[in-house]
């Protein structure tokens, strides 16, 4: 993916994912933690959970913007070798481990809902259609998803 489109999709799914936030924090009570260090991901959380966010799971109904997704973080952060890090089942799985490493994320902006089964689903942006074994793109408006996710 060349850098242009990739800049394209990460700033559509910034503007998304700043319109979800205003919507949830004006009328669900949802709260936001914001991108730190360079690290290019922002959380969007029900008030009270932030402690959820961890190597382990985040907060069911909370949405993440980003480009990285599915990878083995390092023994020494989660000594668990089984868990995926922000595990979405819309993009591709991770890379084999080797040893007590980490891996590389799989690359695709989009803007993710955690589920009640534990696993990102894509709400807007970039997605893995397995069936057809292709890339695409998902449009929906924050009133689509808070319909369907969050009623």
């Amino acid at each position: 993916m060349d850098k242009i489109k990739a800049n394209a999709k990460a700033t559509k799914c910034w503007n998304f994912f700043n319109e979800l936030s205003r919507a949830l924090m004006a009328e669900r009570g949802y709260e936001l933690m914001k991108p730190r260090g360079g690290y290019r991901a922002a959380y969007l959380f029900p008030k009270g959970t932030i402690k959820q966010i961890s190597y382990y799971g985040k907060p069911e109904l909370s949405f993440r913007c980003s480009d990285d997704w599915n990878w083995y973080t390092n023994k020494k952060r989660c000594p668990d070798p089984e868990q995926i890090q922000c595990h979405s089942v819309d993009i591709p799985g991770p890379l084999w481990r080797k040893d007590d490493d980490g891996t590389k994320p799989v690359k695709g902006w989009n803007v993710a809902i955690y589920g009640l089964d534990h696993k990102y689903h894509c709400v807007y942006g970039t997605y893995f259609d397995r069936v057809d074994r292709r890339w695409g793109w998902k449009e929906t408006s924050v009133q689509e998803v808070i319909s369907q996710y969050l009623t």
